[in-house]
């Protein structure tokens, strides 16, 4: 980018706010996440570790979300009632509000490819999707599962070509056990915890058979970036930030893992580390850029180019900074 479009772009977010960095007072920001502290959000950690967002008059907390200890919390509920101005959601997760009040609005995609990943016993022989046919696959909600019905489709298999379980408890000892014989999860944690337990896994990515999806969308809402824009371009350039930090330096990020949530070990969060590098910097893409052309695949219904639900000037803003 130029020198000029870099100075247009910037002045198109900041001139709303009407002040400058060095008057704006500490913001509090409270981020609602929607899993518990985890690999998945290692670059906001890094952000708060390193000071980025302190540099920035910015005074981040996060809450859990997703399946916690104390049961599910709807990793959506502080957005949609404005308790907090930004929220970390599943592609799915966004979808079901997309249409609701106040608009939500994407402001970074962290995951180039998703890290939705069906996992099988490596003696069970189940290493494609078609190798699923006729198998229990174990799925735990409506975006997984919706992920894993367009790439049957897109190797014309139907949803009934393979038997969905729906666990009530959500134990890997249930796979373990071959109780069921896929399990549909995350490559950072459920993959990483079978390893860990000693088990040799296949990997079936849905993202290998065109079901690929952005995930780790950061959101916000329209009216929150129309009101507070230097706020929303402030949050994301650190973050962004906080993420090359985490990635530049994975030794450092691991112990820094731990210490937002002890419960899991210092190796389980280096492979975290090292399967979630290549899902997030391809090396061709900036950290967080969404693409229309791949965004309005995803969807059933794509959104018009002029209102996408997404505004990438934000990120496109934070590497001009780098």
């Amino acid at each position: 980018m130029n020198v000029p479009r870099r100075l247009l772009l910037l002045l198109l977010l900041l001139l709303p706010a009407c002040r400058g960095t060095a008057s704006r007072p500490k913001t509090a920001l409270l981020v609602q996440l929607n899993g518990q502290h985890g690999t998945q959000f290692a670059g906001y950690y890094q952000a708060v570790e390193q000071g980025y967002y302190a540099a920035r008059g910015l005074e981040v907390s996060f809450v859990e979300g997703g399946m916690t200890q104390n049961g599910y919390v709807n990793p959506t509920t502080l957005l949609r009632s404005e308790e907090a101005p930004f929220a970390v959601l599943t592609f799915g997760e966004y979808q079901e509000i997309a249409q609701t009040s106040p608009t939500p609005l994407v402001v970074m995609g962290l995951f180039q490819i998703s890290p939705v990943v069906l996992i099988s016993l490596h003696e069970s022989e189940i290493r494609t999707l078609q190798d699923t046919r006729g198998k229990r696959v174990a799925i735990f909600s409506e975006p997984e599962s919706k992920i894993v019905h367009r790439a049957l489709h897109n190797v014309d298999m139907q949803p009934q070509d393979i038997r969905e379980v729906r666990l009530q408890n959500p134990s890997l000892e249930n796979f373990y056990k071959q109780r069921v014989d896929v399990w549909a999860g995350s490559l950072l944690d459920e993959a990483v915890t079978a390893q860990l337990d000693g088990y040799r896994l296949n990997l079936i990515f849905p993202a290998d058979y065109g079901a690929n999806t952005y995930e780790g969308l950061l959101v916000t809402t329209q009216e929150y970036a129309e009101t507070h824009p230097a706020v929303v371009m402030d949050f994301v350039e650190a973050t962004i930030q906080g993420w090359r930090y985490a990635l530049e330096n994975p030794k450092e990020t691991t112990a820094v893992l731990q210490k937002w949530n002890p419960a899991h070990s210092s190796l389980y969060y280096e492979l975290g580390l090292d399967y979630l590098r290549p899902l997030v910097d391809t090396g061709e893409i900036p950290l967080g850029w969404i693409d229309y052309n791949r965004w309005r695949l995803a969807f059933d219904s794509p959104p018009p180019p002029d209102s996408p639900g997404y505004d990438m000037r934000y990120v496109e803003a934070a590497h001009t900074q780098e």
